[in-house]
């Protein structure tokens, strides 16, 4: 039986935009029968509001934090949960989703993050087995980054809120031989009692063996020894 893995999760403690508490994302994957899920929370100016006048070291204490708490919510719930991020530098308004993050890689270049750009993150990116991809990439309001600049892009965005062109984005994966990720955007919990669409986990990868650490996902996801899911 294949493993299922969501790439693209958000909860409220560290992501501003979601209603979603660790409890209820843990919950909800695991009714969903997944075995895991990346925690992708948002490093952005938005997330860290309130803390702008600190070191930035503190606002990437601050995101392990949050991932901390969700790991420990997925534990009890038998799903692994592993800490990656979606970053949105100052530059523009496109989101970038960042695999293989390790907390001493956000403690040593908290300070500068922000400050990047495609080509100067992608850069640091390769020198620390990260994977660089454009989160829904053809999402009105993206700028389309240099394909040079990227490891791949999310080909399906599960989020029902928003229209993210998902068959332009697997096509501009294949024309450019890019890495090709899913993810649900889950920000609001099944059970939220709100005016617009709620998420559920619908998107992410199946494999066959378990993922368990961030090596193990880069390394499937570097050899396309994987399936999308697409519900």
């Amino acid at each position: 039986m294949p493993y299922k893995y969501d790439l693209h999760v958000h909860t409220g403690t560290v992501s501003r935009c979601a209603p979603a508490t660790s409890e209820e994302a843990a919950r909800d994957y695991a009714e969903a029968g997944y075995a895991g899920f990346v925690s992708t929370n948002h490093f952005s100016i938005d997330s860290f509001r309130h803390m702008e006048d600190r070191p930035r070291i503190k606002w990437a204490e601050h995101f392990i934090r949050g991932f901390e708490e969700l790991r420990e919510a997925g534990a009890r719930r038998n799903l692994t949960v592993l800490l990656g991020m979606e970053l949105r530098m100052h530059c523009n308004f496109n989101d970038y989703l960042v695999y293989g993050l390790t907390e001493e890689f956000l403690r040593e270049f908290a300070e500068n993050l922000l400050d990047m750009n495609a080509h100067s993150f992608h850069k640091l990116a390769s020198e620390h087995n990260l994977l660089f991809c454009q989160a829904h990439p053809f999402r009105p309001g993206m700028t389309v980054t240099n394909p040079a600049d990227l490891d791949g892009i999310e080909v399906r965005n599960g989020c029902p809120r928003h229209n993210s062109s998902n068959d332009i984005a697997k096509a501009w994966a294949a024309k450019y031989n890019l890495i090709g990720v899913g993810g649900s955007d889950y920000h609001v919990p099944t059970t939220a009692d709100v005016p617009f669409p709620v998420d559920r986990p619908n998107s992410g990868i199946e494999v066959e063996e378990k993922i368990c650490d961030n090596e193990t996902l880069v390394k499937i996801l570097r050899s396309g020894n994987y399936k999308l899911i697409e519900e």
